[in-house]
């Protein structure tokens, strides 16, 4: 997918202006910044979500991302699987009943759930966990339960908005460790965090934002210039 001098506002203000930049399939990036430096502006333009006031998104397929009707604008979100810092799940459930409720609220049929749910739990090593309770699970566990709701469309691209910013260090690299196999699965993985370790130990692109713009993009990058 590409940028070509994108500027992104909410309402009035100005977030991100002048971004003009590429993200070839297969990559690793990592974005970073300071808070509110417009990293999740740039994931949300990425999904579909935040419409830029001038320039273009163009998707892989170089399409204008923002032109695309309603019907080809969910199909072009199905290549894209979603982690969010904070889990976003149903804490009174099982593990098995997030993914299945993902799955439900995507139209799935019964028979393509139970197909795919004992895939994703595998990928993220949670198939013996199915029927534990969210409540019980360590962060990282839960934060494995994201990763497999995110693959429930066997998705091309992977994007992770702070994913391992609530988890200590050993749960975070075992989080990352499983990106890092997405990815040499073909996946392009694009993440944004303020972990600076993980950052400087992985040697992927890195994709910095300051001043309301791009301001630095180096490949291998690392957290501090």
């Amino acid at each position: 997918m590409k940028l070509q001098q994108v500027e992104l506002r909410y309402g009035s203000r100005k977030i991100l202006s002048g971004l003009d930049t590429e993200i070839r399939p297969g990559e690793f990036i990592f974005l970073i910044g300071a808070s509110g430096s417009g990293k999740t502006s740039f994931i949300r333009s990425l999904v579909g979500e935040l419409a830029p006031t001038s320039g273009t998104v163009i998707d892989n397929e170089w399409r204008d991302l923002y032109s695309l009707n309603s019907r080809e604008l969910s199909q072009y979100r199905r290549k894209i699987g979603v982690v969010f810092q904070d889990f976003k799940l149903l804490e009174s459930k099982t593990v098995k009943e997030n993914v299945v409720f993902a799955m439900e609220v995507s139209g799935y049929p019964d028979a393509m759930i139970r197909k795919r749910l004992p895939e994703v739990l595998t990928e993220v090593g949670l198939l013996s966990k199915k029927e534990a309770l969210v409540q019980t699970l360590s962060g990282g566990e839960a934060q494995r339960i994201g990763i497999a709701r995110a693959l429930i469309h066997d998705p091309e691209i992977i994007i992770g908005d702070e994913p391992t910013g609530n988890l200590d260090p050993d749960n975070a690299r075992e989080i990352m460790t499983i990106f890092n196999r997405l990815h040499r699965e073909g996946r392009t993985i694009i993440i944004s965090t303020h972990d600076s370790q993980l950052v400087d130990s992985m040697k992927k692109r890195v994709i910095e934002f300051g001043s309301g713009k791009i301001i630095r993009d180096e490949t291998p990058g690392t957290y501090a210039n």
